[in-house]
């Protein structure tokens, strides 16, 4: 097969690369970077930039996966996923046979409670979660053979977003604690899932035109002790909630409100359409997931 991939030199998006090449498909990809790849023809160009022309990147592709995106930096979230977008639809028309879209739960907005499915209502309520669904929205109406993958967190060794290292960091410093009642969960999947997630978007027959939602739960009391936490305190809501506050004083403080939302939610994101129509496996439960990661982590400090 022909492969194309933008976001190719992401978390995601290099993990992707190998995967197809393993596979000894033809892989080309989409950078801002000069750079070299065995393997792997590499076109540099920034789809921030109006008025691209595209169609080498794009000509007689199988898959394109649109991969590339921004999670820090709310200023060029609306130029990437949006305009950016645009500028892809423009030159895979015709020349590509399959879109698979990496998108994210985000899109269904914030949730302290319930499941959440693909027909779940949609309420994004900041830049990145407005601008990812925009994103989804201009593929679904552009008459391209699309599939959409929602993941929840996506973890995984090398990672570049810091909140499981620093979680893992307070956990062994002894400064974790529980916040109110027990049963809170959390919704992360590995990278090797997301990464296998996506082929199947790519390549099976019933991924045409559908949205699917990749996720695992697991209550954060298991959690804890797969990253390496014994015996941790609990502390009550209004006490952290207490702390956030003061958060605004002293700015050092690192429990925030959005943290605390994190630790203390009852939502999960059901991946039960993506294991039903495509036949997606895990690879394993979270729980021993989090234990290869802790022990990675502590090998290579």
């Amino acid at each position: 097969m022909r492969i194309a991939i933008t976001g190719a030199t992401g978390f995601v998006g290099k993990y992707l690369v190998d995967k197809h090449l393993q596979l000894g498909d033809s892989v080309s990809v989409l950078t801002r970077s000069r750079l070299s790849i065995p393997n792997v023809e590499v076109f540099q160009a920034d789809l921030t930039s109006p008025g691209l022309n595209l169609t080498s990147f794009l000509n007689e592709i199988d898959v394109l996966y649109h991969c590339a995106g921004v999670l820090s930096d709310e200023s060029k979230m609306e130029q990437l996923h949006v305009h950016g977008t645009k500028e892809l639809i423009k030159s895979a028309k015709g020349n590509v046979g399959r879109w698979v879209q990496l998108s994210s739960v985000g899109v269904y907005g914030p949730c302290q409670a319930g499941s959440i499915s693909e027909s779940s209502h949609l309420h994004p309520n900041n830049v990145y979660e407005k601008s990812k669904l925009e994103s989804d929205e201009l593929i679904m109406d552009s008459g391209i053979e699309y599939s959409i993958l929602r993941p929840s967190i996506v973890f995984g060794e090398s990672m570049t977003n810091q909140s499981l290292f620093s979680m893992i960091r307070m956990i062994n410093a002894g400064w974790f604690f529980y916040i109110g009642k027990s049963g809170a969960k959390m919704n992360y999947v590995h990278v090797n899932d997301v990464v296998q997630a996506l082929y199947l978007c790519g390549t099976h027959a019933d991924a045409k035109a559908d949205i699917f939602n990749l996720s695992q739960t697991i209550s954060i009391e298991h959690m804890v002790p797969a990253l390496g936490g014994e015996s941790c305190q609990r502390i009550p809501l209004a006490v952290a909630n207490f702390i956030a506050n003061m958060s605004r004083i002293f700015p050092g403080i690192p429990l925030t409100s959005s943290r605390i939302n994190a630790l203390t939610s009852r939502c999960s994101y059901s991946s039960d359409k993506i294991q039903e129509t495509l036949g997606f496996e895990f690879s394993s439960p979270l729980s021993v997931q989090f234990e290869k990661f802790a022990q990675a982590y502590a090998e290579n400090r």
